[in-house]
């Protein structure tokens, strides 16, 4: 799968700076219960012309009930806008649910606790994050798929 998205100036932005996100995701099957998945996310800034940073995510997961997955997961994150290089670590742990499909959507809920480490910082950093999405595919047979987040 890849997903190209263009941010928008905030309401109180003063100066805009166009970003583009692309992503690339390749999803294993393990077993019958595991999963594991590795991510590529590069991001444009600088309207578009600085490579900013990439995300590199990889992840252990298990289905620890029918529509229920617990996650274990590291993220390294080389940012390279600026002068040099600095290598951000994270380490996270992901509970995601699946509800029934309601009218030909697929509504699905997660919930992440982040911890991020940058040599500049003095320590860690947490980070919670909750993401709520829903997916339809275009026809019976379609690889196309619309996501609302």
């Amino acid at each position: 799968m890849i997903l190209v998205v263009a941010a928008t100036p905030a309401l109180a932005q003063n100066d805009s700076d166009a970003q583009v996100w692309a992503q690339v995701l390749a999803l294993g099957k393990i077993g019958e219960q595991w999963r594991t998945p590795v991510e590529v996310q590069p991001r444009f800034v600088g309207d578009a012309s600085e490579l900013g940073f990439t995300i590199v995510r990889t992840a252990i997961g298990r289905r620890v009930a029918p529509r229920v997955t617990a996650w274990l997961g590291h993220a390294w994150v080389p940012r390279t806008a600026g002068f040099g290089v600095r290598h951000e670590q994270r380490v996270w742990q992901q509970v995601s649910v699946s509800a029934p499909v309601v009218r030909g959507w697929s509504p699905t809920a997660r919930l992440r606790v982040e911890q991020r480490w940058l040599t500049a910082w003095q320590g860690r950093s947490h980070r919670v994050r909750v993401l709520g999405r829903a997916q339809r595919t275009v026809g019976a047979a379609s690889p196309w798929a619309l996501f609302a987040h």
